[in-house]
This record gives structure tokens, sequence and C-alpha cells, in this order.
């Protein structure tokens, strides 16, 4: 099973992701007030946009009960809950 890519972003490659999502459509005066919080946010930023050792760790553990095959996918999840409560919309 491959990680997906967002999994592993920092938080600068997210904003510029935002940033290009916003722009992408009709910009008009609130997704221009949006990219600019965005911008001030990462320029005022002081923090590192490295991980936590902690979940560094925690991430390195699951990959590999992934690689080991010792997870459970979200359709078999979706499809005990559905058993259990069938009425739920789930």
């Amino acid at each position: 099973m491959k990680i997906p890519y967002f999994w592993i972003m920092s938080t600068a490659e997210i904003k510029k992701m935002t940033i290009i999502e916003l722009l992408s459509g009709s910009v008009d005066e609130l997704t221009l007030t949006k990219v600019l919080n965005l911008l001030n946010q990462s320029v005022s930023s002081n923090k590192s946009d490295k991980l936590p050792i902690e979940v560094i760790e925690g991430i390195k553990r699951g990959k590999k009960q992934i690689a080991d095959g010792n997870y459970t996918s979200s359709n078999d999840i979706r499809a005990q809950y559905q058993k259990q409560f069938p009425n739920a919309g789930i």
C-alpha cells in the first residue's frame, strides 16, 4: 500500500498547495483575503516545519505495520459498521 504524498508534506508545502488551490478558481475579495492570511502566517511563523520525533517514529511504525499487512482497510471497517448500525447511512 502506497502512503499518500500529503501525509509527508511540510506545513509550508501544504500552505503553498492551499494558495494554488485558492487561486485556481475565480479570485474575489474573500479569496484574496484568505491568500493574504496564509502568506502572513507562513512569513510570521517562527516554528520549524519539522515534525516532532514522536510523530516521525509513529509514522515509521505505521508504515512498518502496513508493510507487514497488519492493518484493517477503511472498506472493512465501513462494512463492520454497516452491519452493526444498518440505519446509520454509513
